[in-house]
């Protein structure tokens, strides 16, 4: 199920299959980051707040996407912020939730999609 989130958004990343707890096996192993707005985004990062860890991204074109890659880690449900600006306007969500998809395949693993829409809103979601 896909979800729009505007500025006050809930993500946090936890792992899943279709069949099984969303806890379970989910690896994480990457990050895509897509601009589908008619302006570039900047300063965008993105932070798992109980680690400190994060993403960051200088500069994404309109209609671009800026992506990388990591050791995979076991998806662990922690809360995810992303900040970034917009046509000069400085953009911050609040912590949200994204849950992996039904239909997951096992032992695959799986990135994290976040796009960017216009006027604050982006939508987060699971992929293979």
């Amino acid at each position: 199920m896909k979800r729009m989130y505007g500025v006050c958004l809930f993500l946090a990343l936890a792992g899943g299959c279709s069949s099984v707890s969303p806890f379970q096996a989910v690896r994480i192993d990457g990050l895509i980051l897509q601009n589908q707005t008619g302006q570039p985004l900047e300063n965008i990062t993105l932070v798992v707040e109980n680690t400190r860890e994060f993403a960051a991204c200088a500069y994404i074109l309109a209609g671009s996407s800026f992506s990388t890659r990591f050791p995979g880690r076991r998806y662990q449900g922690n809360p995810v912020r992303v900040t970034w600006s917009h046509r000069g306007r400085k953009w911050e969500s609040k912590k949200f939730v994204i849950k992996p998809p039904d239909g997951l395949i096992p032992d695959k693993p799986a990135k994290v999609l976040i796009v960017f829409f216009e006027n604050g809103l982006l939508d987060g979601q699971m992929i293979q």
